[in-house]
């Protein structure tokens, strides 16, 4: 059985978290002009690889915006910020990071 591509194409997409910029061609198929990894993908991917580092401590929250990431929340140290930065970076389909997560100083 012989399988429509752009249907194919379709169910890939959606399947591995890609979306897609699409245009209409004559013949009323689809053309994919651009791909990139989902907003919501990075952030799951990106809370994941944070939680699987058990050099970090702290409260970490990830936003994914246009593949751009932001960090907030707070670590017991400066260098445990700029890990999860370095972390966050490592995520295929992050465009950039910024890095609003603040160091909880011990008193």
């Amino acid at each position: 059985m012989r399988m429509n591509r752009p249907l194919l194409k379709a169910a890939l997409i959606a399947i591995l978290g890609i979306s897609a910029t699409a245009t209409a061609q004559a013949e009323g198929g689809i053309v994919v002009e651009a791909q990139r990894m989902s907003d919501q993908y990075i952030q799951s991917a990106v809370m994941q690889k944070l939680a699987s580092n058990p050099r970090l401590t702290g409260l970490i929250g990830v936003e994914s915006s246009d593949a751009i990431v932001t960090l907030s929340g707070w670590t017991n140290t400066t260098a445990q910020s700029l890990r999860a930065e370095h972390d966050a970076r490592s995520v295929a389909g992050v465009r950039s990071v910024r890095n609003d997560i603040r160091p909880r100083l011990s008193a």
